[in-house]
């Protein structure tokens, strides 16, 4: 719990060891391991003052539910706080990292009402790149790379025809009547596999921009861009590795198992 608060002095930290900062971006997350423990002792706790304290177990469940009460009510002003913003026209609780493509919060809000979960992508989109294959010869360069992401990727995205095939594989299309280079909503990776317009492009011949978006020479007409990952063999060596440990802790847990039974048995 200590350290995934700002009383731990992660930046004096990650100042001293910077892959901390890409190993380790957001120490609030080790709250995961912390909530389950802190349960766990919760349960444990009110177990044992419940049979120490058996003759007086009323006043023990009493103090219990009064402090889940005091728990439970700023619980329920957020929600009511956040049910408050939904309804005005702000509608998010919070539009950091998050570009709009509407002006009417009223389709906003229809589309989070809407049965198709993935309505409201067409009016809000986040716009913090996760992942980002940034070249190794601009890595030193300083710009925002989120304001980027929205000016190569987001709002890029209407002037194609996006198609997800079989495998995985993504396709853009689109039409021109000129001849040059065109930049696509599409991020590239080393290991990613791309045709254009039937052909397969040599991977050290392919050009990016300063966050990984292709760049590809376009012909008059119908251009068709077809992009595939392909999963690198170490990970699927190391994939088979991991299943077959986890089969061999199986099998030797069942073994201890048929051990420690036997000799009931007998």
């Amino acid at each position: 719990m200590v350290l995934s608060s700002e009383f731990f002095p992660w930046p004096a930290i990650q100042h001293q060891f910077p892959i901390l900062e890409n190993t380790l971006q957001f120490p609030a997350r080790l709250t995961i391991m912390a909530y389950p423990l802190l349960l766990c002792g919760l349960s444990i706790t009110l177990s044992q003052l419940i049979v120490k304290y058996r003759p007086r177990s009323s006043v023990v469940v009493g103090l219990a539910s009064v402090a889940i009460i005091f728990c439970a009510i700023p619980n329920l002003n957020n929600m009511v706080q956040r049910s408050l913003v939904f309804k005005s026209s702000t509608v998010l609780s919070s539009w950091k990292g998050i570009t709009t493509r509407t002006d009417s919060p009223h389709k906003v809000r229809g589309a989070l009402n809407s049965k198709h979960p993935g309505k409201v992508f067409k009016f809000v989109e986040k716009r913090h790149p996760d992942y980002l294959p940034v070249p190794p010869q601009v890595q030193a360069e300083r710009f925002k790379r989120t304001k980027a992401y929205e000016h190569q990727v987001i709002d890029r995205q209407n002037e194609f025809n996006h198609q997800v095939l079989s495998g995985g594989r993504l396709e853009l299309t689109w039409n021109t009547k000129k001849t040059g280079t065109k930049q696509l909503p599409l991020i590239a990776y080393r290991e990613s596999q791309i045709k254009l317009n039937g052909q397969l492009l040599n991977r050290n011949k392919v050009h990016v921009t300063n966050i990984g978006a292709l760049i590809v020479q376009q012909k008059m007409g119908k251009n068709v861009v077809t992009m595939h990952f392909k999963q690198p063999i170490l990970f699927t060596g190391l994939l088979i590795v991991s299943i077959v440990a986890w089969i061999g802790m199986g099998l030797l847990g069942l073994i201890q198992m048929v051990k420690k039974i036997k000799p009931n048995n007998e």
